[in-house]
């Protein structure tokens, strides 16, 4: 099974594919809280969302 993770906060992205097998980071600015859209049309699997702490 293939596995994919995403940790996002308030200016980056990371991505983990097949648990860090290949590893992409993105920094980005925005005024605005991020919010993630996934279409579930070709998602098999299970889906597991985390809120991180805040400090």
């Amino acid at each position: 099974m293939s596995t994919l993770s995403l940790y996002i906060d308030k200016s980056v992205v990371e991505i983990f594919v097949q648990n860090g097998e290949k590893v992409f980071t993105e920094r980005f600015y925005t005024d605005e809280a991020p919010t993630i859209k996934i279409d579930g049309k070709n998602l098999l699997g299970q889906l597991t969302t985390y809120q991180l702490e805040t400090h």
